[in-house]
């Protein structure tokens, strides 16, 4: 039997509204002079303010409709992600003070948006569950493996450990929320809507995060084949951040999937 959306299943989604130091000087490339560690956390960073803003609408769309106990967890899920999204502004907004142009990385993330938010209230759900997952897998892996985050400054690992805890925290929220309004759905409709929605929001994922990234390097002036195999070897290699990845992206794509069948709450113990 399919789960069937229970918000009890989740840990309590704690609002925590955190603000970090908007005037820490950041060096250029501040992962340990690495320009595509740098590069690869700005790109993510970049694509935040606008890609939270659409997953807040697209929640809060199903509110009133919603039982109680997860219409609790709408409203937590909508804090969590104000909150990340005024600290990835200001984030961003110190990348511009130290030379970096955003006009091309919010044009990358804006495009995909405007697409989006043309398709049905379900459908930008369904585009909302499959990236809330992928960004808990992210989330999971800053956590679990300090190598991803250790070169950064200690107000940027703070930051991104912030971030990540609440992802985590609230990983099962858009999802809960799609299965009571599909609800009615039979389980093979579930099944395809899930699956076409995942690949197409890591595809678009990928793109604006790789689009981002080619910006980045251009205005740094690196490209070539050389930079990119750097940043092939850095996502995808032996202790990559997308290969660890990997496996519990693939997880989504079975029947009777849930976000907290990987019950990893115990990682926002460890850094809350």
């Amino acid at each position: 039997m399919e789960h069937q959306g229970n918000a009890k299943r989740s840990p309590t989604i704690t609002v925590r509204d955190q603000m970090f130091d908007r005037e820490q000087g950041l060096k250029r490339w501040y992962m340990a002079g690495d320009p595509v560690a740098t590069s690869f956390l700005n790109a993510l960073s970049a694509a935040f303010p606008i890609g939270e803003k659409l997953f807040i609408d697209s929640v809060r769309h199903f509110h009133d409709v919603a039982p109680r106990p997860l219409q609790a967890q709408i409203v937590a899920f909508v804090r969590q992600e104000a909150a990340h999204t005024r600290e990835h502004a200001a984030f961003n907004a110190q990348l511009e003070t130290g030379g970096y142009d955003p006009a091309d990385l919010n044009a990358n993330t804006s495009r995909d948006d405007k697409l989006i938010r043309r398709r049905s209230a379900i459908a930008q759900l369904g585009f909302t569950m499959a990236l809330e997952h992928c960004t808990a897998l992210l989330a999971h892996q800053f956590l679990a493996d300090p190598r991803h985050l250790e070169a950064a400054p200690a107000e940027v690992q703070a930051m991104w450990r912030w971030h990540a805890v609440e992802e985590i925290e609230h990983k099962g929220v858009a999802f809960d929320t799609f299965m009571f309004v599909s609800q009615d759905w039979s389980r093979a409709r579930r099944w395809t809507f899930r699956t076409a929605v995942m690949l197409d929001a890591s595809w678009r994922l990928l793109k604006v995060v790789a689009l981002n990234m080619n910006c980045l390097f251009a205005q740094d002036g690196l490209a070539g084949l050389g930079i990119w195999t750097r940043t092939l070897r850095y996502l995808m290699g032996p202790s990559g951040v997308v290969l660890a990845m990997m496996p519990g992206w693939l997880q989504w794509f079975t029947p009777n999937f849930h976000p907290w069948d990987e019950d990893d709450h115990q990682l926002c113990e460890a850094f809350a």
